[in-house]
């Protein structure tokens, strides 16, 4: 049963296999072991899968071999569990913050060269103007 079947959305379903790169399916947004490396591991911990499969076998079914169960949880690949998948999208978007605050920051900046580049010379500045300086106070009585 394919899961369009299951939650009786196929089209939705099949959008992310029909593109060009199936990487850039969300599943994979947080798979950092998707490279030769992480692929490599995964061929091996097959391989190594099979054989402790066959050595189960041979201790429980065929009694072959002595019983013993020490390496039987060992794992050859390296597990994301949603811990760090929650983890890894906390960190996203923090970075996404800082990101938008520097885009900010910069046009903030250029908004501040372009004011000053406008004011200079016209004369609007402190001290400058009619009368600047001539005006006292009066003092109260």
């Amino acid at each position: 049963m394919l899961i369009c079947d299951y939650i009786g959305d196929s089209i939705q379903s099949s959008r992310p296999h029909n593109s060009e790169n199936p990487l850039e399916n969300p599943v994979f947004e947080f798979c950092n072991n998707l490279n030769d490396d992480g692929v490599n591991q995964l061929v091996t911990a097959y391989d190594i899968g099979i054989k402790r499969l066959q050595t189960i076998v041979n201790q429980e079914i065929l009694l072959t071999e002595h019983y013993t169960t020490v390496g039987r949880r060992a794992r050859n690949i390296i597990r994301v569990t949603v811990a760090d998948i929650t983890k890894m999208k906390k960190e996203k978007k923090i970075e996404m913050r800082k990101e938008k605050e520097k885009e900010k920051r910069k046009g903030r900046e250029r908004e501040r060269e372009r004011e000053s580049e406008s004011k200079r010379g016209s004369g609007s500045g402190r001290g400058s103007g009619k009368g600047s300086g001539t005006r006292k106070r009066r003092r109260r009585k």
